[in-house]
């Protein structure tokens, strides 16, 4: 049986919305990725409300990205210094050396987000397509998850079935993975995916990719660029198990929690999973069905989780999509959100 994992709320509430605040005076609209720096800092790719956002580690939220309130209009591709820069549902985020990188899904662009003046910076994509090339000259659609590893930016291009990487340094996008959807174990372009989602980098060469229409765990060695299954048997259902006797139904969030564990948000079984890696067993640690309650284990309720981070701690936060709240999950007795003054 996995550990019992307590869930509480840290920020947002059941009314969506746009408010910056403490715990649940805090409004969101469909936060759907997550991602943390070393003090413990969050960064949200807020999709619903085309915007992103900070969030302490005691679930004080304010905004470095995106329209104003009442500011329209509230889509786009502007860059620019925080409220003057426009988003369409980004979706996926990076942070690396004081720059947040984020994947602007619906405008099908890589922008960079400099957090020390908030500005904002289109760094890759133009319009829908594809085309491997330098900075703007290259073209992704709806790219989704982000992964940095050793000066590459690792993207899930989701409706392109493809992972791509851009070089840092040269702004160069070319492509590591997938070509036409479908589903195949195979090395580089050989390989097959269906939306890819999630990524992760274990820190020892290897990605872990969310293939949400394969209902799977993919996992790629860079260096050799074989594509293999960890987990999930392609069936759209919930099952533990172990490697491909298990079951996911959508899953898209992937967090590295190290010592061969990987986190997956498994969203239309509104649960969290574990994945030991070595092994390739998958266990629940927290939810249901479809609701929203705070509690431990099976007690709590997600409602489409999408985005998942680990701290230094080993806490896991979630970015609980349709109940509009930032989640907290530990192994240990934790507090919930600070009362609002």
């Amino acid at each position: 049986m996995p550990e019992p994992m307590q869930v509480i709320t840290l920020a947002g509430s059941s009314n969506s919305g746009y408010v910056d605040g403490a715990g649940s005076a805090a409004r969101f609209t469909g936060p759907y990725a997550i991602t943390i720096d070393n003090t413990g800092t969050m960064y949200v790719a807020e999709a619903g409300n085309h915007r992103i956002r900070k969030v302490t580690n005691n679930g004080v939220v304010t905004s470095i990205a995106g329209p104003a309130p009442g500011v329209t209009p509230m889509i786009g591709t502007t860059d620019g210094i925080g409220t003057a820069a426009r988003f369409t549902s980004p979706f996926g985020l990076a942070l690396q050396s004081g720059f947040l990188y984020v994947a602007d899904y619906g405008s099908h662009r890589l922008r960079k987000i400099n957090l020390s003046t908030n500005e904002v910076t289109t760094i890759a994509g133009s319009s829908s397509g594809y085309l491997d090339g330098i900075g703007t000259a290259a073209k992704l659609q709806q790219p989704n998850g982000l992964s940095i590893i050793s000066g590459q930016l690792y993207i899930a291009d989701r409706s392109n079935n493809r992972i791509r990487k851009m070089d840092l340094t040269t702004n160069e996008v070319s492509t590591v993975a997938g070509s036409s959807y479908g589903y195949l174990n195979a090395t580089g372009t050989n390989a097959r995916f269906t939306m890819p989602s999630g990524m992760v980098s274990d820190g020892a060469g290897n990605l872990y990719v969310a293939d949400l229409g394969n209902n799977r765990i993919r996992k790629i060695e860079l260096t050799s660029g074989l594509v293999t299954t960890i987990a999930g048997d392609g069936n759209a259902t919930f099952r533990d198990g172990v490697g491909e006797n298990a079951s996911f139904f959508y899953p898209v969030g992937l967090a590295w929690g190290g010592a061969g564990t990987l986190y997956v948000a498994d969203v239309a079984n509104n649960r969290i999973r574990k994945i030991e890696v070595n092994t390739g067993k998958v266990t629940t640690l927290a939810g249901s069905g479809a609701g929203f309650a705070d509690g431990t284990g099976s007690a709590a309720a997600f409602f489409s989780p999408t985005g998942l981070v680990v701290d230094a701690d080993q806490n896991i936060f979630v970015a609980d999509q349709v109940n509009h709240r930032i989640r907290k999950m530990s192994k240990y007795a934790i507090k919930p959100a600070p009362p609002v003054s």
